[in-house]
C-alpha cells in the first residue's frame, strides 16, 4: 500500500462523511455493480483470513483530520493500561460518548460499511466504550484471539490514527499462513472475536496510536465483558 498518497491526493477529492466518499473509503450502499463486487471481495478476504480484513484509506480526508485532531487533544490524559496479560507498555483512555471520535465511528454509514465487509447484516454499535491507545517504544501485543464480549462474537475494529513506528500487525489465515502489514494512518483492521489469531509486533522505534472500537449483533453480554472493563 502507498502510505504517502493519502494526505496529498485525498485532501482535494474527499468530502465529509455526509458527502461523496473518496475511493477506498467507506461508501454508502446503493447496489451498483462496482459496490457489490467490492463488498463481495471484502467478504471473501475477511473469511479467508479467519475473520480479519485490513482496509486502508477508510475515512474521507476531512473526517480523518477531525479524528486526528481530537485524538491528539486526548494524549495529555493517557494512563498506563492494567490487567492485560498479553500486552506490554501500552497507554490509553476511554473516549467519552459525546465526542467527535465516537460520533464519527457510530455514524450509520460507517456501521453499514463494517456490516457489509464482515457479512454481519445485524451489526450495530456496541455498548462497550471506545478506547484510544498509544503504543510507545517497547510496547507490543502477543499472539491471541479476541475475547468474546457478547454472546455472538463481536467485531473489533482497530483504526490507526498515527504511525511512525516499525511495528506490524500480523495474523494467521485459515490455511495457516502468516500475514503482516504496517498499518498506515486512516486504515483499519476489523477482526471477528474468538476467531483469527493475531498480534502486534514490538515497537522498537517511533510510536503508533489507534482507536479500538466494538460492534456487535447482540447486546447480550458474555462473561468476558466485565473482565475487560476498568482497563485504565
Amino acid at each position: 500500500s502507498n502510505s504517502n498518497s493519502n494526505s496529498n491526493s485525498n485532501s482535494n477529492s474527499s468530502k465529509s462523511q455526509f458527502g461523496a466518499p473518496a475511493p477506498g473509503a467507506y461508501q454508502r450502499g446503493g447496489g451498483s455493480n462496482a459496490t457489490t463486487a467490492r463488498v463481495r471481495k471484502q467478504q471473501r478476504v475477511f473469511e479467508a483470513n479467519d475473520g480479519l480484513i485490513y482496509v486502508p484509506n477508510f475515512l474521507p480526508e476531512q473526517d480523518y483530520q477531525r479524528v486526528l485532531k481530537a485524538c491528539r487533544a486526548m494524549r495529555s490524559k493517557l494512563r498506563r493500561e492494567k490487567g492485560c496479560a498479553i500486552a506490554r507498555n501500552r497507554r490509553g483512555r476511554y473516549v467519552p460518548q459525546r465526542h467527535v471520535v465516537t460520533s464519527t465511528f457510530t455514524h450509520p454509514t460507517v456501521v453499514q460499511a463494517l456490516a457489509a465487509m464482515s457479512n454481519s447484516p445485524k451489526l450495530r454499535v456496541a455498548d462497550f466504550p471506545v478506547e484510544f491507545r498509544v503504543y510507545p517504544s517497547g510496547s507490543f501485543m502477543d499472539w491471541h484471539r479476541d475475547c468474546l464480549l457478547y454472546q455472538t462474537p463481536q467485531l473489533e475494529v482497530v483504526f490507526c490514527v498515527e504511525n511512525s513506528s516499525d511495528s506490524r500487525t500480523e495474523w494467521i489465515d485459515l490455511g495457516g499462513e502468516v500475514h503482516g502489514v504496517w498499518t498506515e494512518p486512516n486504515s483499519l483492521i476489523a477482526v471477528r472475536a474468538g476467531a483469527v489469531r493475531h498480534r502486534v509486533t514490538p515497537v522498537r522505534s517511533g510510536e503508533r496510536s489507534i482507536l479500538k472500537l466494538v460492534y456487535t449483533e447482540t447486546l447480550a453480554r458474555a462473561p468476558g465483558y466485565e473482565d475487560n472493563l476498568d482497563t485504565y
